[in-house]
């Protein structure tokens, strides 16, 4: 099967070495972006830098002068702010795996109670009950959620700092 690549010389069309190698570059380096375009989209000869990074940078540093002044009141006020919004971000995606898995194993159930019409049905039901048992393990599972930790405010602020300056010096970088 041809990729979007060789499908022109899957095709039988005539393309030169330096089409096919330009087309290929859209895999690699600043032609990446356009991976996704269609492969008769002009490949400019020049492409303008994104202002992202300075942007990022820009706000990275007013984060951390903004985090920096924080006292000790406003650093507590922002970590209640901040459990408070975690706590109800988890208990939401509580809430939202259990209706899941609700709608999951009413239908299991469904399923299971089956009787199908021939022995050449099995394999639909058994397909039917590996898909939805998949779904409820891969989709309704809490392992991986945990539970919000209020810190302290200085805590708090010193996290956000080093966040903050991360940012600082990646998009520095």
């Amino acid at each position: 099967m041809p990729t979007g690549y060789t499908s022109d010389l899957y095709e039988g069309k005539d393309i030169e070495f330096p089409d096919f190698v330009m087309k290929c570059a859209r895999a690699f380096g600043a032609l990446i972006e356009m991976c996704d375009d269609p492969m008769d989209a002009v490949i400019p000869d020049k492409f303008e830098s994104s202002s992202y990074h300075t942007e990022q940078l820009e706000k990275a540093k007013a984060d951390v002068a903004r985090i920096k002044a924080w006292d000790d009141t406003e650093a507590d006020r922002q970590a209640q702010l901040a459990y408070d919004r975690a706590q109800r971000v988890y208990e939401e995606s509580l809430a939202k795996r259990e209706a899941m898995r609700e709608r999951y194993e009413a239908m299991l159930a469904q399923v299971k109670a089956w009787t199908p019409p021939t022995s050449e049905h099995q394999g639909l039901k058994d397909f039917m009950v590996e898909q939805l048992e998949g779904s409820i393990d891969f989709d309704c599972g809490t392992d991986y959620l945990t539970v919000p930790e209020r810190l302290t405010g200085a805590a708090y602020k010193e996290q956000q700092l080093h966040s903050a300056r991360w940012n600082v010096s990646y998009h520095t970088e």
